[in-house]
């Protein structure tokens, strides 16, 4: 089961947190960092960026193209997963917040700088544990593509 996420294995790696006009701060405690992925594409569209080449999570694994591929996001850079930590079973994992089940509202409220809802999280931590479930990694394979929202 996750812990819940005022814990402080919760947490949100972002390039820019407090960004002006991000909404108020969720109620989730710090430490709340979010792994934002920056490839520093100049030129390239947002679903144009070459797969791979941007860096690696905290925990050590190679960053992919995410569930939507590469995004634009409001920094100029491109995003593709925006991880956050969680506890299973005791075990801090790093899951996707840009997930299949998201709201465009939603994503772009993660692209926009924002730190993610209560909403958010729980669709992450439901999404990342049915791929667990299944014996998946909680991140996109590579070539694992979802339409973006459109609602």
């Amino acid at each position: 089961m996750a812990r819940a996420p005022s814990s402080p294995l919760f947490r949100q790696e972002q390039q820019s947190a407090g960004a002006p006009g991000s909404p108020r701060p969720s109620p989730y405690s710090l430490p709340f960092r979010q792994e934002q992925q920056s490839a520093g594409a100049p030129g390239l569209g947002a679903r144009h960026a070459p797969v791979g080449g941007y860096g690696v999570r905290s925990d050590g694994t190679a960053k992919g193209d995410g569930y939507f591929g590469p995004l634009r996001n409001r920094f100029g850079g491109i995003s593709t997963e925006i991880s956050i930590g969680v506890e299973f079973d005791g075990v801090e994992t790093l899951i996707p917040t840009m997930v299949p089940t998201l709201t465009r509202k939603e994503l772009d409220l993660l692209l926009g700088g924002g730190r993610p809802t209560d909403q958010i999280v729980d669709k992450a931590v439901d999404f990342a544990r049915q791929r667990i479930e299944k014996g998946l990694s909680p991140f996109a394979a590579p070539g694992e593509r979802h339409p973006l929202p459109q609602k």
